[in-house]
């Protein structure tokens, strides 16, 4: 194509008839691009095989593999560490732009008043139904079952929490009988670690973002500790049942 594309150049510069020579350039060209889309292709299909037989095997080399492809330096590169204060100024002190994310994601949290979305003022059409005090009670400890079916439905290859263990791990027979003694005696102590109390929080841009120095225009998803989202998934499902 380039030795095509020469010839070209050079019959238009002598004033020679150039018509030939630009129709084997196009036709050249037409066949390049072709094979680069079909490089291209055949490179992301390949790439992504990879990196699904390594979200099955190690979590740990996937993840850094999606960090080699750019997806985590692009996010960064749309999320500038500063802010804009009171004043109006911008600053980019590291300290001073954590505090503002935390307190802006800790206001989002501790909604009160009139800023709290309830449904209290929707009109009820039908009489609520009278409950007793034995409807509240839920003092059953969890069944191995219980554990063992909400492991095997939860959902392979997510992101870890700040324990840095996937569910995928916890299919196994000695970590659900781990689990099962352990959650039936955080459920009879009403004592829960304090790691379940740490969340790690990934800013996602919102659509149509107009200012990038705001916290509140990204989404925040929380990651927890798969342990964590089973014990509440048992505690929902027991719920829900009673």
């Amino acid at each position: 194509m380039c030795c095509a594309e020469k010839l070209w150049k050079r019959g238009k510069l002598s004033s020679v008839s150039c018509v030939e020579l630009k129709s084997s350039f196009v036709s050249k060209r037409r066949v390049f691009d072709r094979e680069v889309q079909k490089a291209k292709r055949k490179y992301w299909y390949t790439l992504h095989q990879e990196l699904l037989m390594e979200s099955k095997t190690d979590q740990q080399t996937f993840w850094k593999n999606i960090g080699k492809i750019g997806i985590v330096s692009e996010r960064k590169t749309l999320i500038p560490m500063e802010f804009v204060d009171a004043n109006g100024n911008v600053s980019s002190n590291i300290d001073d732009v954590l505090f503002k994310w935390k307190s802006d994601y800790t206001s989002l949290l501790n909604l009160t008043g009139n800023q709290a979305t309830t449904d209290r003022n929707i009109p009820v059409e039908h009489e609520p139904a009278v409950l007793t005090k034995s409807d509240f009670l839920f003092t059953d400890f969890f069944l191995f079952e219980e554990v063992f079916n909400t492991i095997y439905k939860s959902k392979r290859g997510k992101a870890s929490g700040v324990d840095n263990v996937p569910v995928d791990v916890l299919c196994n027979q000695n970590c659900i009988i781990f689990l099962h003694r352990m959650f039936n005696w955080r459920f009879k102590t009403g004592k829960v670690t304090e790691m379940w109390n740490n969340i790690i929080i990934n800013p996602i841009p919102k659509n149509n973002m107009s200012v990038k120095r705001d916290p509140l225009n990204y989404m925040g998803i929380a990651l927890a500790p798969a342990s964590y989202k089973l014990y509440c998934n048992i505690l929902n499902m027991g719920l829900s049942q009673n």
